[in-house]
């Protein structure tokens, strides 16, 4: 009951920003065959499949490491392992499932706040420094929507983990939190995306507002 009223309302209130709920918005996305084209990568590979920062160990000293608990395969795309590092050092994933934060609920508004611990400035830099890493790739180079597939990916693992955080306790707060984090990731990412399309557009010259059914039929005209 709890989980139905978070993922059933249209919008969602969060630290005093609305946001459009998952659902809905999944729903415009896929919808929108531009914003599915930048979404979606053009290749798949062997990924890891959960390598959030616990399953990366690394020697202080030699700065070797290993990574642990694979559950990838060959048919994902390279942005849903980077997604799990962001969701770690950008969406903070591992300050929300140690419960690091404070979490409060008035009617339909939720209200949370994470812990400013020290760690904090150690995950910044480490976002900070990671797109430098990643471009030194040949793959990340040339892909030009390389960071909002990421973004992406990012908001999609919120989404999705959050019935893996569930205690059956009444009070379900590690999982509430994360699926708000999705919520506001996916927001995020939409908007973004929706600014690129719009200035793309611009530069091509041509720019459509799609408002009713109306319209769209007559872009299809305009464009067929």
């Amino acid at each position: 009951y709890l989980f139905r009223e978070i993922i059933e309302s249209e919008t969602l209130t969060i630290n005093g920003v609305e946001y459009e709920n998952i659902t809905p918005l999944t729903r415009k996305i896929n919808q929108n065959w531009e914003m599915n084209k930048i979404l979606t990568p053009e290749n798949t590979s062997r990924t890891h499949g959960d390598l959030h920062f616990d399953n990366i160990l690394i020697n202080s000293e030699t700065n070797d490491f290993i990574l642990i608990d694979p559950r990838g395969n060959f048919d994902y795309d390279v942005y849903y392992d980077i997604g799990k590092i962001w969701h770690s050092c950008h969406g903070l994933y591992d300050f929300i499932h140690t419960g690091r934060f404070e979490i409060k609920k008035e009617g339909n508004e939720y209200t949370y706040k994470l812990k400013q611990e020290k760690l904090l400035e150690t995950y910044n830099e480490i976002l900070e420094g990671l797109p430098n890493i990643l471009l030194q790739h040949e793959d990340i180079q040339t892909d030009p929507y390389w960071e909002v597939r990421t973004l992406f990916s990012e908001a999609s693992h919120f989404a999705s983990v959050a019935p893996f955080h569930l205690k059956m306790d009444g009070k379900e707060e590690v999982a509430i939190l994360c699926y708000l984090r999705g919520v506001e990731l996916l927001n995020d990412i939409y908007h973004r995306v929706s600014e690129m399309i719009n200035k793309e557009q611009m530069v091509e010259g041509h720019i459509i507002n799609i408002n009713t059914e109306e319209d769209f039929k007559q872009a299809e005209k305009d464009f067929d």
